[in-house]
């Protein structure tokens, strides 16, 4: 399907940006938003060299996205000796993680900006064999410019969110331009599936959220042991990818606890690392005391305020009751509660989960999950609730368990799902 008007003025837009979008990019990059050393891979140059072989291109937004694929990447590597995997992110933080977690023969590079000549850069250095993008980021340059030189395209765990849902539908010519040219795609809930069928007009069937696949998150044993030893004894909380407007309501419910509790410990986990300074002047102002994970932690630390990346698998294994942030604000929309869940932990949320709605449906209905009211108070009555009724503890733990095991098998429907596209690979 050739471009609509509307495609062709969005290329048209782009390509005239083109010149101003350096300074807006060096802007971005002295608030910590892009990495200064790699800007010209933001505009399709690579100082890394093509593999020989057969090329897979995985493309996600942020940490999540790059952290749900690495399963599939580590299978894809694993069945297959002669592919490499090319990784795109467009943040900071993901791409620091990524060069910790990714596995050899698996490369990073920040996805260009969509522009026809970034794009075009960026397709002719990979030229690669195979597309997977992960979840919602959609860049029309990029996915047009990819089904032209007849590289097939996967759209995994594919979610709109309710105003990408309706801006796109009110598109429907352009919309279903861009969609069309995925050969494939796997709607991670009810409601993409049902706005892809009706831009696609043919039946687009949910397949599942395939966060729901990573395996738990890692953590370094030493450092578990180590802390651990240090706060035996102690009620630990967790606060987890808080939000600005949120850790506020976490430290005053954590300053309530400490009334009936003078011992307890709160792990708060900011969702942006570069908010740790604001947070560290804000538990100052609220006078209360805390470290950091290379600190020592002492009966008069009351908190730990972690912001670092890749330290959530530690938080989840040293916490038993986690509340899950990016849920307490009107205008946030949650992030995934499946992760802390996994590590037997006790999982609180406020109501504002629009992102994650249906997987939260289905562990609330399960047991697995429990929503409260989005406030220092509730917050503080409810984990206190959880400490003193060890059983209801037990049993949402056990019923996230539970919930988990079902589970599993599903990165295997994955890979047959993709085995048309990976046999073609294998005769490269």
């Amino acid at each position: 399907m050739g471009k609509t008007l509307l495609l062709r003025l969005y290329s048209a837009v782009m390509r005239m940006a083109s010149p101003l979008l350096p300074l807006y990019l060096k802007r971005r990059a002295k608030r910590g938003k892009e990495d200064l050393a790699r800007l010209k891979e933001r505009f399709g140059y690579s100082a890394q060299l093509r593999p020989n072989g057969p090329l897979i291109w995985i493309h996600g937004a942020s940490v999540g996205e790059t952290l749900m694929a690495i399963p599939l990447i580590e299978r894809l590597l694993e069945d297959n000796s002669k592919l490499h995997v090319l990784v795109t992110s467009g943040t900071v933080t993901s791409a620091n993680l990524l060069t910790q977690r990714l596995p050899s023969r698996a490369l990073h590079q920040y996805v260009p900006i969509d522009t026809p000549q970034s794009a075009a850069r960026f397709l002719n250095h990979w030229r690669p064999d195979l597309g997977l993008w992960l979840e919602s980021e959609i860049w029309p340059q990029l996915i047009l410019q990819s089904k032209a030189r007849d590289i097939p395209l996967v759209l995994l765990n594919a979610r709109l969110s309710e105003s990408s849902r309706k801006g796109w539908e009110k598109r429907p010519k352009s919309a279903k331009a861009v969609f069309a040219a995925f050969d494939d795609i796997l709607p991670a809930d009810r409601a993409t599936a049902q706005s892809l069928s009706k831009i696609l007009s043919r039946p687009c069937c949910i397949f599942g959220n395939l966060k729901l696949t990573a395996p738990p998150l890692a953590a370094d044993p030493l450092e578990v042991d180590r802390i651990k030893s240090q706060i035996i004894a102690r009620p630990v909380w967790c606060a987890a990818s808080t939000h600005a407007g949120e850790d506020e309501v976490i430290l005053d419910a954590h300053a309530a606890l400490l009334e009936s509790r003078p011992n307890a410990l709160l792990l708060l986990i900011p969702r942006h690392p570069e908010r740790g300074v604001n947070i560290a002047h804000m538990i100052d102002n609220k006078a209360l005391s805390f470290t950091r994970l290379n600190g020592l932690v002492t009966e008069t630390e009351q908190i730990i305020l972690i912001d670092n990346i890749g330290k959530m698998g530690l938080a989840y294994r040293l916490a038993d009751i986690v509340i899950m942030g990016g849920s307490l604000r009107p205008h946030l929309k949650g992030h995934n509660p499946y992760e802390a869940v996994q590590l037997g932990c006790a999982v609180l949320s406020g109501p504002h989960v629009s992102s994650f709605e249906e997987l939260y449906a289905d562990m609330s209905a399960a047991g697995a999950v429990k929503i409260i009211t989005p406030n220092a108070q509730a917050i503080a009555a409810q984990i206190t609730a959880l400490w003193d009724a060890s059983d209801t503890r037990d049993l949402l733990q056990q019923n996230g368990k539970t919930f988990t095991q079902k589970q599993s098998g599903r990165m295997n429907i994955l890979l047959t799902r993709l085995a048309p596209f990976i046999s073609s690979l294998n005769r490269l």
